[in-house]
């Protein structure tokens, strides 16, 4: 789309050449990718697949994954106010959240249109951590007057994936037993040797899953101990390309993929992509108006969301079964990768809204894509088209969202 920019967030040297950061995973997945692909996320380089994107989304959905999340911001919100802080920052309320609980939830600007969303996690009443897309400029912008100290971890701790069927009995092996029935979005110390180990039911891929937060000196040796234990379930890694699929069939969207973010631009923001700003939205168009809560007292967009509460916003995020035969000379796998921006969706030579995350499902053997349609256009049964090119329209249909039957919290 032409309003589309794509910016590389990524810094130079003096000699023009470009700087990425290594992950704490790196010397372990840099030995394991054997098809040498690598993809930018952020400021830092994670591996896109290590052999095949099917076979690895095959182990997520069917045994057990393991990949490489770590270039996911990590903030430190502590102090006296860290609580208040964050109850202002978000719509949900943290005076319910239990120490070692996790929430999940959007945030917004005063016009109730979404800047961000990610994860709440709670160590105490006056420590916090935020896991999303990077957005330092936003927090520390809105902590004036509150006794908090906000300080990015991004680069001191990895984030391990382990998700599948599996990844429960491997998780069990790798700790010896201290982790067992965790629920999810609840969180667990582990001690390995003399290191804390962070260890989360949660996970992006629709699965039974973790995420372990590993100190970054240690980062090799939890990969391998995880690696082994996982080993009598054929445990495989999954690249960035098999973790994104996963998280498309799964109904879960991303910031910069499928929606602008209404705050101010990140330099490192994840995606590198910023669209329009006609492609900003409220929670509610994102369908995480239920994790809305006004009993939390005055949020940021208070006021604006409380009147979309009753209008429920203008359009609505369906899931897209799409007729890719309908390109000249298509295949499948022209459609493996996760299409990185907007497409206008029309019905009846009338726009009606676009649609983001297009792929080719492995698991369910059809290319699939997020719309976000008018209101009016969700209630009918009507094909939409979609303006693939200059001299192309692809057809779809609305189908049941979200594709896979996700099993993450049980």
């Amino acid at each position: 789309m032409e309003e589309t920019v794509f910016e590389s967030g990524v810094n130079f040297t003096d000699k023009g050449r470009a700087v990425f950061l290594g992950t704490p995973f790196l010397e372990i997945t840099s030995k394991l990718n054997q098809n040498a692909l690598w993809m930018r996320w952020g400021n830092y380089m994670v591996v896109e697949a290590y052999t095949s994107t099917e076979s690895e989304l095959n182990a997520i959905r069917t045994k057990v994954g393991m990949g490489d999340m770590s270039p996911l911001a990590k903030y430190k919100v502590s102090g006296k106010d860290a609580k208040k802080y964050l109850n202002h920052m978000i719509p949900r309320n943290l005076n319910r959240m239990e120490n070692n609980q996790a929430y999940f939830s959007p945030w917004c600007n005063e016009d109730g249109l979404t800047v961000g969303d990610g994860l709440i996690i709670c160590e105490s009443d006056t420590s916090f951590f935020v896991s999303s897309d990077p957005g330092l400029n936003w927090w520390t912008s809105n902590a004036i007057g509150f006794d908090v100290t906000i300080t990015d971890e991004t680069d001191n701790f990895g984030i391990l994936t382990v998700q599948g069927p599996k990844s429960k009995k491997t998780i069990e092996i790798a700790t010896k037993g201290q982790v067992q029935d965790l629920v999810f979005s609840r969180c667990q110390r582990v001690r390995f040797e003399n290191h804390d180990i962070l260890v989360m039911r949660q996970g992006f891929s629709g699965e039974h899953g973790y995420e372990i937060w590993v100190p970054r000196e240690i980062g090799p040796k939890i990969w391998k101990i995880v690696e082994k234990a996982g080993k009598e379930f054929d445990i495989q890694p999954a690249g960035s390309l098999a973790l994104d699929i996963a998280r498309v069939e799964a109904g879960l969207i991303i910031p910069g993929y499928d929606y602008t973010g209404a705050g101010p631009r990140e330099e490192m923001a994840g995606a590198g992509i910023f669209a329009s700003s006609e492609f900003v939205a409220n929670p509610y168009e994102l369908n995480m108006g239920h994790f809305i809560d006004f009993s939390s007292g005055k949020f940021i967009g208070y006021d604006k969301l409380t009147a979309l509460d009753k209008a429920r916003g203008c359009k609505q995020l369906v899931g897209l079964d799409i007729d890719w035969q309908d390109l000249p000379n298509s295949e499948p796998r022209e459609f493996k990768k996760v299409k990185w921006y907007p497409v206008r969706a029309y019905q009846i030579n009338k726009e009606i809204g676009f649609v983001t995350s297009i792929v080719w499902s492995p698991t369910l053997k059809k290319v699939i894509g997020f719309g976000h349609l008018d209101l009016e256009v969700t209630d009918k049964e009507n094909k939409i088209q979609l303006q693939w090119d200059d001299n192309n329209l692809i057809s779809a249909s609305i189908c049941s969202f979200p594709f896979y039957d996700s099993k993450r919290s049980t």
